[in-house]
C-alpha cells in the first residue's frame, strides 16, 4: 500500500512514497535466507519499540573518509582516540558548535571500492578528506586547517555563538559574537567537489557494540550481491562508525546522490530486506515504514 507523505527533517520536508511493509525477496544470494545471528542475553535486538522518530535529528553529518583505519580497528570511543580528526571536530564542536544546528561526526570505511582507496589511510601529504552532507560534497583540507575548516562548513552562517568563559573579559561571558560562514574567499582554501556517488553504509563498529560487529558484514556482502544482480552501478555499500541505536541493528544509512535530500536511516535490518531496500529505496525513492527511523 503506498501513500505519499510528508516526511520532517533539519532541513524542512521532503516528499516521497510511503511502502508499510518492506517487499519479500525474490531470489537467494547464497545467505538473503540465513536469518538473525544468535547474540548475547544482554545484546538482544529491540523488536518492540516503533522505530520511527530513534535517529539523532542533524543539520549536518560529516563522515571521514582519510581515518587510517578499518572498520574493525575503531575504537570503541572513536571520537577520543588521540590525534584522530573525529577527536578534534568533537572538541571543536564543544567550543564552537551552534546548539541549535547539530552536526554528527562519523568514520566511514569503503574497504576496496577503487574510488575511495587514495583517501583511505590518512593521506601522507597531510590532508584530510571528507564527505558532508546534506550538501553532497568532497572535500580535502590541509590538517593544520582544521578549526577553519570546521568554521567554514560546520556552523550556520550569521548566528552567534557564546564565547568561551574568561574571567579577566569585562564582558558577561554570555556575550556572543558572529559565525565565520562560508563565504567565496574562505571555501578557496578548501579543495571541494560535487559528490554524485550514492551511499549505503551499515554501522559495523564492532568495538563498540556486538550486534553490529556481527550484522554489518553479512548486510554488506547482500547489499553488494543484490546491487549487482539488479544492475544498479551508482551505489558504493561501507561501514559507518556508532550512530546511535545498537539495539536496533542492523543499522542501515541510505545517502543519496542530490543536494539537501534527506539521508534515510534504516534499522532492524536483516539480509532478507535487502532486496525490497534495493527495489523501494535506492531504485524506487520510497521509504520502507516499517524499517524507518527517521
Amino acid at each position: 500500500m503506498l501513500g505519499r507523505r510528508l516526511f520532517s527533517s533539519s532541513r524542512g520536508f521532503f516528499q516521497k512514497q510511503l511502502v508499510e511493509k518492506c517487499p519479500p525477496p525474490t531470489f537467494d544470494t547464497g545467505c538473503t535466507f540465513c536469518g538473525i545471528p544468535s547474540f548475547p542475553k544482554d545484546k538482544q535486538i529491540d523488536f518492540d519499540r516503533d522505530l520511527a522518530g530513534t535517529r539523532a535529528d542533524n543539520w549536518k553529518h560529516l563522515l571521514i573518509l582519510s581515518s587510517g583505519l578499518t572498520h574493525d580497528q575503531w575504537p570503541s570511543k572513536i571520537e577520543l582516540q588521540p590525534g584522530a580528526l573525529s577527536t578534534e571536530l568533537t572538541h571543536l564542536k564543544r567550543s564552537l558548535g551552534s546548539p541549535n544546528h547539530p552536526v554528527a561526526i562519523s568514520n566511514i570505511d569503503m574497504g576496496t571500492v577503487p574510488h575511495y582507496q587514495k583517501f583511505a589511510n590518512n593521506e601522507p601529504d597531510g590532508m584530510h578528506t571528507v564527505l558532508l552532507y546534506p550538501d553532497n560534497k568532497l572535500i580535502r583540507f590541509d590538517k593544520q586547517k582544521t578549526e577553519e575548516f570546521f568554521k567554514t562548513y560546520l556552523r550556520p552562517k550569521g548566528e552567534p555563538i557564546k564565547l568561551p568563559y574568561n574571567p579577566f573579559r569585562r564582558m558577561a561571558p554570555t556575550i556572543t559574537e558572529p559565525l565565520v560562514g562560508a563565504d567565496e574567499e574562505v571555501v578557496g582554501k578548501f579543495h571541494e567537489e560535487d559528490f554524485c556517488r550514492e551511499l549505503v553504509l551499515i554501522c559495523g563498529h564492532s568495538k563498540r557494540d556486538i550486534r553490529c560487529g556481527v550484522l554489518a558484514p553479512i548486510l554488506k556482502e547482500e547489499f553488494v550481491k543484490v546491487l549487482e544482480a539488479k544492475e544498479v552501478e551508482s551505489v558504493d555499500v561501507g561501514y559507518i562508525s556508532h550512530i546511535g541505536g545498537h539495539a536496533y541493528a542492523g543499522n542501515v544509512l541510505y545517502f543519496g546522490n542530490s543536494a539537501f535530500e534527506s539521508t534515510v536511516w534504516y534499522g532492524r535490518v536483516f539480509p532478507d530486506k535487502v532486496q525490497g531496500i534495493v527495489e523501494e529505496t535506492v531504485i524506487n525513492g520510497n521509504v520502507i515504514k516499517e524499517l524507518y527511523r527517521g
